[in-house]
Formats: C-alpha cells, structure tokens, sequence
C-alpha cells in the first residue's frame, strides 16, 4: 500500500468503547499504526455490546468492535499491574501520541500519566476524551452518551414543546467526542513535531455538546432569548411531513418561497394574500401546513425527492438505514465497503467519513483480542520469547498465536 497522511505515526489506544477508539479508528484509516491495548481474556467493553452477528455474544463477534477498531492491532495486556504499566511505558517510548479514557485521575495511579510519559518522550502527546474533563466538580462523575447530552444542553432542545426533553439516538455524543479527539490529537502531533514538545489535550463531551448548541447558545447569551423545544414542525416550512411510504424533510427560508411553489405545483400560491411574505406565511401557518400535508401525502418520498430536484426546493426524504445501502449517491461514491473478518466473515462496512484525492482512507479488519501481543511487545517492549512465556503465565498479557 502507497504512503497515507499518516504513515509513519504511531499511536497507542488506551481508549475504550466509542469515543476513543472512533478517533483512532480514523487515524489508522489515515496510515497510523494504531496499538490498541486490550484488558487480557474479556477485552474492549464494546466487544461485548451488540449487534452480534447470529446474536451470539462473544468478543469476537460483536459488530459495534469490529466497526470501531479496524485497521488496529490488538495487544491484550492488564495495565493495572504494575508489569503490564511498565510495558505500556516502553511502548510509549516509541509513539507519536496516547489516547486514553479512563476516568481522571486513573493514568496517575499506574503512572502512565502525560507527566511520566514525558519524561521518557518529551514529544509525545496524551489526548484525554471524558465526560467532564480532567477538572472542576464533576470530573469523576459517571456518565453515558444519554447524560452528556442532557448536560451538554443539546437534549433540552429536542422532542416536542409540551412534553419531556427527548433522547437523541445511539452513541452520537460520544462520536462527537470522537471526532474531536482525532482533530485535536493530530493537531497536537503536528505542534509537537514543530516544536519538539507534546502536550497533553483535555477533551470534555459536556463541553463539546455546549459549544454546538447553534444558534441557541449565542441568542441566550447575547439576548437574554432562550429556544424551547419546537418538535418536528416549528413552522409549515420546516419539519417533518409524512408521504405515502414514510417521511421527508423540510428547511426552507423566505427565499425558498419560489421553488416551494413550484414543488408543489400550485403557482395560485403566489398571489394568495395569505402567503404574499414571509410574516404573512407565519401568521397563516396552520393553513399553509393543511396544504402542504395533503399534498405530501399523495406522493412517495422518491416523487417528491425528484419534484424537489428539478425545483431546487430544500426537501428531502428520511431514509432508513435499509435504504442508505440502496442510496445511488452512496453507491457511487463507494461509501460501504466490505472486509474479510476471520469471525465474522464478509460484511458491510460505512467508509471514512472524508474522501482525500492522493492518500485515500483505507481500512482492514479489526483485529482478533491479542492477535498483536507478541508482534508488538517483542519490537517495542524488547521481550523475548521466554519473557512473552512468563508474562502469560501470570496473567500480565495473553497472547494469541494464530488467527483462529
């Protein structure tokens, strides 16, 4: 394979379940060698979160692992004894950057801190992704995608006005906290690389979630204005409208008046002194969201995404997740990609989530629990045969020979 952005940088992955290792996954799709530390026998947590392929839980099965861990090498080692600590130390030594998710404080503790770390790698960066950060009163806190976004302000903004906040689905806040964990560690790799310092890089969800809180955060701090909950429709222009085989989307300005229009077919709409401008359109909403109801329901979503083409009206159906697999624009750009796992088999795999012209993304399978054990701790960590025996007897690593 040809050079990628990142060939030539090594990162090791102390992170588990979503965030970290989405960030990482990145980063080896980019060309790093990524060293993924595993606790020994049960592995990641996500090896053990579903969907299982056959619904059969094992941590060689789990599609949540495989997803979030290609293209990574797998050493299963137990860092809280003070031998696996040592040998994630001289593993350190030779990497560009460390991410980690452990709850504050717990680096410190095994002297795997960005401090120590330093000391033997004065250019290495240690990129921290928690809830809440690394300081203030809730740094120790517990807490789920669920809580971070219920703290973060984003969950007060979703569901209907007149009934409780809503859940927004699966894991996204900690996919956020993912992306921005990769952006700031690369960032911190090329500073250390200018400068020849590394630094360690404190990312907190809670914080990420209320720096994007768009156009709700600057009106309640600069005018004293703060949004409720407005549900799928806040106005006829912009929502949520059923059709006859499911639902479409809707974002129009005062400017998109013309090609709503023209979706519709009605031009008589033009002159009705009901929707004549943009105030008179909100005065009459109820009317306007009638008319607009009838008409979506008598079409399907791949109608109206086609009226809505030729119109340039700013509408466009929700898909399902069955129907991303089907989309010709993904099909196109070649977004799902298989991969050979040796227990999963073949499967379906979303792609990297930019394209790069000269150093495409590419990916491999993620790796069997171990399946790196020996490879990585012989070339980094100086071991020989007889000290990989000895450290597997007493449960310090566990190694796994071949690819079963």
């Amino acid at each position: 394979m040809p050079n990628q952005s990142l060939t030539g940088i090594t990162i090791l992955d102390l992170s588990s379940f979503v965030a970290g290792p989405y960030a990482t996954k990145l980063m080896a799709m980019m060309g790093a060698r990524v060293i993924k530390i595993e606790p020994p026998t049960r592995g990641d947590v996500s090896r053990w979160t579903g969907p299982f392929l056959n619904d059969d839980p094992h941590p060689e099965r789990s599609g949540l692992f495989a997803h979030l861990n290609t293209g990574k090498q797998s050493v299963a080692l137990d860092m809280t004894k003070s031998a696996g600590a040592d040998l994630c130390r001289r593993i350190a030594r030779h990497c560009d950057a460390v991410v980690e998710s452990f709850p504050p404080g717990t680096l410190q503790q095994w002297g795997l801190h960005y401090d120590r770390l330093a000391e033997v790698n004065p250019a290495i960066v240690v990129t921290s992704l928690t809830p809440y950060g690394q300081t203030g009163p809730y740094r120790s806190l517990p807490a789920t995608s669920l809580t971070i976004f219920a703290m973060g302000g984003q969950m007060s903004m979703t569901g209907e006005p007149d009934r409780a906040p809503l859940r927004p689905y699966g894991y996204q806040a900690d996919y956020q906290l993912g992306l921005n964990g990769f952006a700031a560690t690369l960032t911190a790799i090329y500073g250390a690389q200018l400068s020849g310092t590394g630094q360690h890089v404190d990312i907190a969800g809670m914080e990420i979630l209320a720096a994007t809180l768009e156009g709700a955060g600057p009106r309640a701090a600069y005018a004293g204005d703060f949004m409720k909950r407005r549900g799928n429709h806040g106005m006829a222009l912009s929502g949520v409208y059923p059709c006859k085989d499911g639902y479409i989307g809707i974002l129009a300005v005062p400017r998109n008046w013309p090609a709503i229009v023209a979706l519709l077919g009605k031009p008589e709409l033009t002159t009705d002194p009901r929707f004549t401008t943009g105030a008179k359109r909100r005065a009459n909403d109820d009317a306007l969201q009638a008319i607009m109801y009838q008409w979506f329901m008598d079409h399907t979503k791949d109608q109206v995404f086609e009226i809505a083409g030729r119109t340039k009206a700013p509408v466009s159906p929700i898909l399902t997740v069955a129907e991303l697999f089907d989309s010709p624009q993904l099909k196109h750009r070649r977004f799902f990609r298989q991969l050979d796992h040796p227990a999963l088999g073949r499967q379906w795999y979303p792609g990297p989530p930019f394209g790069m012209s000269e150093t495409p993304l590419e990916a491999s399978p993620a790796p069997l629990l171990g399946l790196h054990t020996a490879e990585v701790l012989s070339e980094l960590a100086g071991l020989t045969e007889g000290g990989l025996a000895g450290l597997a007897a007493s449960g310090v690593i566990q190694v796994r020979e071949a690819v079963a």
